[in-house]
């Protein structure tokens, strides 16, 4: 499918042909902390997860290892998609690993790794997200993610620049 493409800005969407993964990396112009509690506090993220076209109804997040997380969007047709999944490891703030179900098709799991690497006061983050096979990755990218994926990590930069380091 994709060797690699661009999205714009400093979003970097990796994903090999024959690889059941793909790789998202950004730079925020942010302390490792903030980009960390924008990603594990559900008031923060209610603030900046999706994008235009939808909110964030839902955002519950017991962040340990063994707690559940579900999220749910409202797209602005009034219709709905929730993911949930339950977090695997938390090394705060560097890399926390959780698995992923996108509700309507629960068949196909993934797990995601965040890790977070700060200097000079900003925060490099690559998001790693193995799903179960190539078709279901696949079938992940060409559903209008990337694009989702771009605006919403634009939301995130905009919401960590903005608070006090």
């Amino acid at each position: 499918m994709l060797a690699k493409n661009r999205f714009e800005g400093d979003t970097v969407l990796i994903a090999n042909p024959g690889e059941p993964s793909f790789t998202i990396t950004r730079m925020f112009n942010a302390p490792a902390r903030l980009v960390w509690a924008a990603w594990t506090k559900p008031e923060y993220m209610k603030l900046w997860y999706g994008n235009s076209c939808m909110t964030l109804d839902v955002c519950e997040m017991d962040v340990r290892v063994g707690g559940a997380w579900r999220r749910v969007l409202r797209m602005d047709d009034g219709t709905s998609c929730g993911f949930h999944g339950v977090y695997q490891e938390i090394d705060e703030p560097r890399r926390v690993v959780f698995t992923e179900v996108f509700e309507p098709v629960p068949e196909h799991p993934s797990t995601v790794t965040v890790t977070l690497a700060e200097r000079d006061g900003k925060t490099y983050v690559k998001l790693v997200q193995l799903h179960d096979s190539v078709q279901s990755r696949d079938m992940h990218i060409c559903s209008g993610m990337e694009t989702g994926m771009r605006e919403t990590l634009d939301r995130l930069e905009a919401f960590v620049s903005s608070q006090p380091s």
